[in-house]
């Protein structure tokens, strides 16, 4: 992860670096340096968008970014710019490990498929019957939560619970009836996962790296933090070389 000493909001930058990126699409010359658009915009020379970078980190005060521009299934440009750690000048480099985020739910849903696939699993039976949760079961809803409604984020939970004025887990409508972006669910499942195999965090690590990453050759990605003393909960993480 990069370090630096004052956080920024990173999806506001990310948004805007990709809308005023597109602006450069279709200004560039032709040549064998410029990048075909595939959205009615023409093409963008390579160096367009190095210089482009550049600036934008200058101004917004990015520490380092890693990028790659895929055409075709066809990795047609790849940048890495800055440091990975700004106090101790490490540079950026192709192996640079960044956190996916939230962009790691798609990966661990198809994770949790692979469990449906095996049978051991089942998409509409309720959680609390593979594992009751005592962190909601003052609330009987919670007993409706089914891994569907997790993975579709209907569950009722809110997205962290620290965003709730007690920080208390709470349940904020009927389980399926209504949508509400949700990490909690997906914590939750992972927990059922993790109790399916009879296994800590680290036991469940590896059964990612068994059912998807290695298939997949995914050598630098895991799914799980790693367990920190009173991280008894890691929520899932997906990390990834940019190379």
């Amino acid at each position: 992860m990069v370090r630096q000493r004052k956080r920024t909001n990173s999806k506001q930058y990310f948004f805007s670096l990709v809308c005023l990126l597109l602006l450069f699409a279709g200004c560039a010359p032709k040549n064998d340096e410029d990048i075909e658009s595939h959205i009615g915009l023409g093409s963008i020379s390579k160096d367009a968008i190095d210089k482009f970078l550049s600036s934008k980190m200058e101004k917004l005060r990015i520490p380092g970014l890693s990028i790659a521009v895929i055409n075709k299934g066809k990795v047609v440009h790849q940048k890495t710019m800055g440091y990975a750690d700004v106090e101790e000048k490490i540079p950026i480099t192709r192996e640079t490990i960044f956190e996916g985020a939230s962009l790691s739910k798609s990966v661990f849903a198809f994770f949790v498929m692979t469990y449906v696939e095996e049978g051991k699993l089942s998409l509409d039976k309720p959680l609390y019957e593979y594992l009751p949760y005592a962190d909601i079961d003052h609330d009987d809803r919670y007993k409706k939560i089914t891994a569907r409604m997790v993975l579709s984020h209907r569950s009722g939970f809110p997205n962290w619970r620290r965003d709730e004025a007690d920080g208390n887990l709470k349940i904020k409508f009927e389980p399926g009836t209504q949508y509400h972006y949700s990490g909690e669910g997906y914590q939750y499942l992972a927990m059922v996962l993790r109790h399916i195999e009879g296994t800590d965090w680290a036991g469940l690590e590896a059964a990612f790296q068994n059912r998807v990453a290695k298939p997949l050759d995914w050598k630098t990605r895991c799914l799980f933090r790693r367990h920190t003393p009173g991280n008894t909960k890691p929520r899932h993480t997906t990390k990834r070389v940019s190379g």
